[in-house]
């Protein structure tokens, strides 16, 4: 597949160093990069505008990456032009970015994949089988502790970062999580000590995700069941070392990651041939929503429940008529008192107190007759193309 690079992160580094060793895939161009990241896509050609790649016709999708505001305008440039997106998520890019992304792709068709290599990993893959047929029994609680290098203190926008991607693997072993409860310890300015987020779900086993300051960076993902523990451990950049089962275990080498990247790139690749929508996009919007909802947790300093609707013009549509809805049975109720007064205290005859009643309902009336715009409004990609992958594991609602 040959590919562009567009913009800069700070985990670009591996995904770089699997595609050029790959040879299944390339990054022929690249647009808003640095010095030092146009050096590491040495096969890449650099471009001095972003517009240049709307032009190129053997292009066949854009790895973007970063939140930098040209990056964003091109990516909604590129989207708008059918042109196939493979976003690597930063929570910098915000909730609201996204959101326009998803009304370009239900309008264009356009494919919009999210870019989690870990979903592919030999040890997720581990996991996730024994869970399924229930090796070590049913799973009752999951943990993930990180630590992060840098003294005590964590930066919030660390913890924001990290939490984005390890949801992604919580979900992907736990399940479609719609409740979030969030507490920081030691919050000063834009830092504290310690991050937590415990997420629960109908049916699903209670997750809890903590990060603290250290000297290395590394994490673990516990899965108690009812027969032993999983315990998945790793590193930054990716990295995941080590599977221990009450069985045996199991550890990574560093071959793992560089496939599970290319792996990631064919089912892409493979999505993007068959003309499908079924690119996953739905999951990292509700994992964007999640990471927001831990801001509202904690200001409220109570549980937040998600209500996972598709973004889509028909949604955004019933939105705002209800918030207008709302506005006009209040104008109608103060017009009817208006009137009302001016009955009693004027003589305006038979004729013009029907008139001003008319007047009176004519806002409810029209805004009724606006609800049959409902069915001008198309439902979301989503919504045609039905479920995630997630909701559809057999695990994860067992």
């Amino acid at each position: 597949m040959k590919l562009a690079l567009l913009g800069e992160h700070a985990d670009l580094a591996p995904i770089l160093a699997a595609v050029l060793s790959s040879g299944r895939h390339s990054i022929r161009w690249a647009a808003c990069v640095s010095d030092a990241t146009a050096a590491a896509a040495r096969t890449a050609e650099r471009l001095s505008r972003w517009e240049a790649l709307l032009s190129i016709d053997q292009l066949e999708a854009v790895l973007v990456v970063g939140a930098q505001e040209e990056t964003q305008q091109a990516a909604r440039q590129l989207a708008a032009q059918q042109i196939p997106l493979i976003l690597v998520p930063a929570t910098a890019m915000g909730s609201a970015f996204l959101y326009e992304l998803s009304l370009i792709r239900d309008d264009m068709r356009v494919p919009l994949f999210p870019f989690f290599p870990s979903r592919r990993h030999r040890l997720v893959s581990e996991i996730q089988h024994a869970l399924h047929a229930r090796t070590w029994g049913k799973p009752l609680q999951i943990s993930f502790e990180r630590q992060t290098p840098g003294g005590p203190r964590v930066e919030l926008a660390e913890c924001n970062h990290r939490l984005l991607w390890d949801l992604d693997l919580l979900r992907q072993i736990g399940g479609a999580y719609n409740q979030i409860t969030a507490f920081r310890a030691g919050a000063e300015f834009a830092s504290v000590i310690s991050e937590s987020v415990t997420f629960a779900g109908p049916s699903i086993p209670e997750s809890s995700w903590t990060i603290t300051g250290s000297d290395a960076a590394t994490w673990t993902l516990t899965v108690r069941c009812e027969r032993g523990e999983l315990r998945l451990t790793g590193r930054d950049g990716m990295i995941l070392d080590a599977l221990r089962t009450p069985a045996s275990t199991l550890d990574g080498d560093n071959d793992d990651l560089a496939t599970a990247i290319c792996d990631e790139l064919d089912q892409i690749e493979s999505t993007i041939e068959g003309r499908t929508l079924d690119d996953g996009w739905s999951e990292l919007v509700r994992e964007m929503e999640s990471v927001e909802a831990t801001h509202q947790s904690i200001r409220r300093r109570r549980t937040i429940d998600l209500l996972h609707e598709p973004t889509s013009e028909r949604n955004l549509f019933k939105t705002q008529m209800s918030a207008l809805g709302c506005g006009v049975l209040m104008f109608t109720l103060l017009l009817v008192v208006l009137v009302l007064i001016i009955g009693q205290a004027f003589d305006l005859g038979d004729t013009a107190m029907k008139l001003l009643r008319a007047l009176c309902f004519a806002p409810l009336f029209l805004y009724l007759l606006l609800q049959f715009l409902m069915i001008l409004t198309r439902p979301s990609a989503d919504e045609r193309v039905g479920e995630s992958p997630i909701s559809q594991r057999p695990d994860a609602n067992d």
